[in-house]
């Protein structure tokens, strides 16, 4: 497997006698990456109702994560945004809106929160003060945008008033509201997105990622604990830890699938019989406890190497 391009960062570094070691009880696993690429054009469903967080298709890590407007495009390069949750979701941060920060050319942003304790009466109306880092005064044009919080919805301030060059003053009729205030400043050609959902509307999401059964973490996490049975650690030898690793996950997802997935289901004209996958399972299962049944019947005083921590 190979990716040219990768921008997104590892979910861990390892050294190339780990790598190896790695790739080595991917064999004996049959679990060899895969390449796949999630090229959304438009659409939201698979954006999750929070609004800030994309569903692989499959489980994976990413390779490379790129947002494309007609401004141009972006690629995130950080594993806090979006962070990669239990190899299946991107959760991209809301806490400043960084999405729209690093993605549309506009110069200056500016963000806040504003909850209902927030406001200050003032007759019938309320206000609420934003002092941002940049001066008006040097800008062309600028924009406030109000959003509810918790709906994304926009909301019509009774007025907003430009204070001096860098507060401007938001007025409205109802002192409860929680909302997110978006300020930018440095030309009039500029969009706000609230969410991804929203952004994905106009937008299009990039995202190449490996997928397997098993992460690396995941299998090395298991190789550096596992014993292998029957034999004392200074009777083991690099092979039979791999095999054993090996045997550990092949045992572990064989539980998992059996319970998920051991129904068959008829509908109509379609039917799932999960047989021949379980009966796959097994034979790799077998398959692992003979090699490594065969491995242990050797001399054990032979030294073929040692386990790398």
């Amino acid at each position: 497997m190979g990716f040219i391009g990768a921008s997104y960062p590892k979910e861990q570094n390892y050294s190339t006698t780990a790598s190896g070691y790695i790739e080595k009880i991917r064999v004996y696993l049959g679990d060899l990456k895969q390449i796949q690429r999630d090229y959304v054009d438009g659409c939201t469903s698979n954006v999750m109702g929070d609004y800030f967080t994309y569903v692989l298709e499959d489980k994976g890590w990413p390779l490379k994560v790129a947002l494309t407007t007609s401004s141009g495009t972006v690629e995130f390069t950080s594993l806090t945004n979006p962070i990669t949750q239990g190899y299946k979701y991107l959760v991209f941060s809301n806490s400043q809106d960084s999405i729209t920060t690093s993605t549309y050319g506009v110069n200056l942003s500016y963000y806040e929160s504003i909850t209902s304790s927030d406001w200050t009466a003032s007759g019938a109306s309320f206000y609420k003060d934003i002092t941002h880092s940049f001066n008006l005064s040097n800008m062309d044009d600028f924009m406030c945008q109000v959003k509810d919080s918790d709906t994304h919805e926009v909301i019509i301030p009774d007025l907003i008033d430009a204070r001096n060059g860098n507060t401007i003053r938001i007025w409205v009729n109802n002192g409860s509201l929680n909302v997110r205030v978006a300020v930018h400043g440095g030309g009039s050609s500029f969009i706000f997105y609230n969410s991804l959902a929203n952004l994905l509307e106009e937008a299009i999401i990039d995202i190449s990622y490996e997928s397997f059964q098993f992460s690396d973490k995941e299998i090395y996490d298991v190789y550096t604990t596992v014993d292998v049975p029957g034999v004392s650690a200074s009777e083991e030898t690099i092979n039979m830890v791999l095999v054993a690793t090996a045997l550990n996950l092949a045992e572990a997802e064989y539980g998992s699938f059996v319970m998920e997935s051991s129904i068959k289901v008829s509908d109509g004209d379609t039917s799932y019989n999960p047989a021949t996958a379980i009966q796959a399972r097994q034979s790799r299962i077998k398959w692992l406890k003979d090699k490594l049944e065969d491995l242990t019947k050797r001399d054990m005083s032979r030294i073929e190497g040692s386990r790398v921590e």
